[in-house]
């Protein structure tokens, strides 16, 4: 206990340290307080956003599905008349119509890949909003017993005019359906 207590006397060598950390802190403690109260705001949307990643996810990925689904009998097909054709040129012009369709079947991957990013991205703007609320609640439990922490508090406390603004710019357009999509695909 000796040994923390030294750590904090006036002539430690970690009182500079605490000194820049402390105005780090109070010079942090702004924005902090600016991103919090536009997360928290924005905090009732997040579900909303959340759904409709969701549903364009699935949107997308029920459209890869029927493409990979039409990719798969097409190449099928293609190595049907390719073993059946013996003229070379013909041969020839199937073997790269056929790699052509390999290659986007290839590339329809990013879907997955996009999903995956779109999901961890949404769960770190959950997890941020839940550790800074966290972190005001503490502080403000704090504030409580102690005015000069109480005083800091108020001082960032930010008007509604001065919060970052962050909307839910989603798209909420129901005009295209997968009949749509299914239709473009020719099913």
């Amino acid at each position: 206990m000796r040994d923390i207590e030294s750590l904090f006397e006036p002539e430690s060598e970690i009182t500079p340290f605490l000194e820049e950390l402390f105005v780090f802190l109070s010079d942090l403690l702004p924005i902090i307080a600016k991103a919090n109260q536009s997360i928290m705001q924005t905090a009732e949307s997040m579900p909303s956003a959340s759904d409709n990643i969701t549903s364009a996810n699935t949107m997308a990925e029920s459209a890869t599905h029927n493409i990979m689904d039409n990719i798969d009998s097409i190449s099928t097909e293609l190595g049907d008349l390719i073993e059946g054709i013996v003229d070379a040129g013909s041969k020839e012009k199937l073997v790269d119509i056929a790699s052509r369709v390999d290659e986007i079947a290839i590339s329809l991957q990013f879907q997955d890949i996009t999903s995956q990013h779109l999901k961890q991205a949404t769960q770190i703007v959950e997890a941020i909003q839940i550790r800074m609320n966290k972190l005001f609640a503490s502080l403000q439990e704090i504030g409580k017993k102690n005015m000069k922490v109480r005083n800091i508090l108020d001082q960032y406390i930010v008007e509604d005019e001065d919060v970052i603004p962050v909307e839910d710019n989603v798209r909420q357009d129901d005009s295209i359906s997968q009949a749509d999509i299914d239709a473009l695909f020719g099913n």
